[in-house]
């Protein structure tokens, strides 16, 4: 990839961070004001048998960690962070077309899915955009709280009737759907961020800091906080095909479906539980859904840049659009792990 072309996207659209500097196994990061230290550097996505062997084997030092004994499976003490930071959810500040527009989006979830839900807090990982760090930028993921999270998969399932549960499920197999469930999410943050910037060089405007950037912020800890809500839908259906067409796991993936929704949508914070309702539809319907949010998005930022409505379309022809969140990074970038200081 060519990181000079993705620095002038930063200098001409975006604001650098001043906590942008050089990653090195044993570096520090700021992230929402607490330092984490860079553990491992170059962590490539498996694509083949070879490859998932020795990417089970970096794993393994943290699973021998784990303690899996009765984890309280009404609480959930981790989840993925904002890319942004500093935001307060202003919804007042949002224009008001753009209101009535995310509360027919929640009321019309609602009549398709009633998802039981729960609030809480704090992060696993986080997306670093380019647009802010252009040195740094990418996903970062804490592993410990990966493993965390990959007891509590386990320890539900384990919990469950005879007829419910998935047997022979191992802690190997609840790391593997917690990692690429997590690292999916964040992709989409920056599949996000590649829309906003394929609209940039269409525009030539901020569109990612004065629109996409800004709506995020205005609906953070809500649930009209859609961004979260559809990384978690990706970050679901993304990585169950994954690692069941890879035959990575081998089980059935509606019951794994089923199990990542109820051990972890289920409970999660405001914005992404919004996710919970999405995952119980059918695909199509997700899409459709997928495509509203979009559509409230451009409207938004639309507004926000060039100050007035941009002509209103059948939320159906974002579906014309094939590659509006086609992504930069791919199986061939490298993620970041990190431990809290």
């Amino acid at each position: 990839m060519n990181k000079r072309l993705l620095k002038e996207i930063s200098e001409r659209f975006g604001a650098k961070s001043i906590n942008d500097g050089i990653t090195y196994v044993g570096s520090e990061i700021i992230y929402k004001e607490k330092k984490y230290k860079v553990q491992q550097t170059g962590i490539k996505i498996p694509k083949n048998e070879e490859e998932f062997d020795l990417f089970k084997a970096s794993l393994e030092p943290f699973i021998s960690q784990i303690n899996s004994v009765n984890v309280e499976i009404s609480n959930h003490p981790e989840n993925e962070g904002s890319p942004y930071e500093g935001c307060n959810g202003s919804l007042f500040e949002l224009f008001d077309n753009t209101r009535d527009s995310l509360l027919y989006f929640i009321d019309d979830l609602k009549e398709k899915a009633r998802p039981t839900r729960l609030d809480l807090d704090d992060f696993m990982a986080f997306y670093r955009p380019f647009h802010f760090y252009p040195n740094t930028w990418g996903i970062y993921l804490d592993i410990e709280k990966l493993a965390n999270q990959a007891s509590r998969i386990y320890d539900f399932n384990r919990q469950l009737s005879p007829l419910e549960r998935i047997s022979r499920l191992s802690m190997m197999d609840c790391c593997l759907l917690s990692f690429f469930k997590t690292y999916f999410h964040e992709m989409y943050h920056h599949k996000i961020e590649m829309m906003a910037t394929k609209f940039e060089i269409i525009l030539r405007k901020k569109v990612y800091y004065d629109g996409f950037h800004k709506f995020y912020c205005n609906t953070f800890d809500t649930d009209f906080c859609l961004e979260e809500a559809f990384a978690n839908v990706y970050g679901l259906n993304k990585s169950l095909s994954f690692l069941t067409e890879k035959e990575m796991v081998n089980y059935d993936i509606l019951s794994l479906k089923r199990l990542l929704r109820e051990s972890i949508l289920r409970t999660a914070p405001k914005g992404y539980r919004v996710s919970y309702g999405i995952t119980q539809l059918e695909p199509d319907i997700q899409k459709d859904f997928e495509n509203k949010f979009i559509e409230i998005l451009f409207d938004y930022s639309y507004q926000s840049i060039l100050g007035e409505s941009p002509t209103g379309i059948n939320t159906a022809i974002w579906k014309l659009f094939t590659y509006k969140l086609d992504p930069l990074i791919n199986f061939d970038n490298e993620v970041t792990f990190i431990i809290p200081v």
